[in-house]
């Protein structure tokens, strides 16, 4: 059985360096390491992140047991309280828009699937105005957080009454820390006193701080 997610860890400050884009005071949490070139260390990200294109194939299922899996550690963390910015407060879990904007054929809800199925507060707060390349096809420019930022617009519709405390910034992989940062910049416009935090999937884990963040060929099979 490859590597699947269990409990949170925070992520320390002598791994800041490899997601150049965090400050110092930003805290995130995640729950698996993402090792470039290790497949089998990457399986369960891997499932997540294959293409609503597969839609009603046999391999799109194991998309849809790592949507269940990630849903159920979730709940459970919230449950029992493994966040500890979040105890007694009021929060909301936004999920960072995927690359390609809600019209696109090629959207993809995962994210938002995980949050609903674990019985979190979710806000889609935020949404891409128009569909983008994948980080991992661009080679990293779409890394710029300000072309990031400039992509995104509010939805207003989402808006909870009243400022929450927490907002909990979901993704699935945090590589240079672009898009939760560019996230974060809009979410304090309209709730400045809240306190951010970042929840992920997983965590990249490299050797330098290269921008590159290759994502190899999925495996034919799959491994439960």
């Amino acid at each position: 059985m490859y590597p699947s997610p269990d409990n949170p860890k925070k992520l320390e400050s002598e791994f800041y360096h490899e997601h150049y884009f965090l400050g110092r005071d930003d805290v995130c949490y995640f729950y698996l390491d993402y090792i470039p070139n290790d497949n089998y260390q990457n399986s369960f990200i891997n499932n997540l992140k294959k293409s609503v294109e597969k839609r009603g194939t046999q391999e799109y299922s194991y998309k849809i047991w790592a949507i269940r899996k990630m849903s159920e550690c979730l709940r459970s963390s919230v449950e029992n309280e493994l966040f500890e910015e979040l105890k007694g407060k009021s929060v909301i879990f936004v999920p960072v828009p995927p690359s390609k904007s809600k019209e696109d054929p090629l959207y993809d809800d995962r994210l938002v699937s995980i949050l609903n199925n674990s019985g979190v507060c979710c806000k889609e707060l935020i949404r891409q105005s128009k569909s983008r390349e994948s980080c991992h096809v661009t080679g990293g420019a779409s890394r710029n957080i300000e072309e990031i930022y400039n992509n995104y617009t509010w939805n207003e519709s989402e808006s909870p009454d009243g400022e929450p405390e927490v907002v909990v910034i979901f993704d699935d992989v945090l590589t240079t820390g672009s898009h939760f940062k560019a996230c974060q910049r809009m979410i304090k416009e309209h709730y400045p006193r809240a306190t951010t935090i970042g929840v992920f999937v997983a965590s990249r884990r490299i050797d330098d701080c290269s921008d590159d963040f290759p994502f190899l060929d999925e495996p034919e099979d799959p491994i439960f």
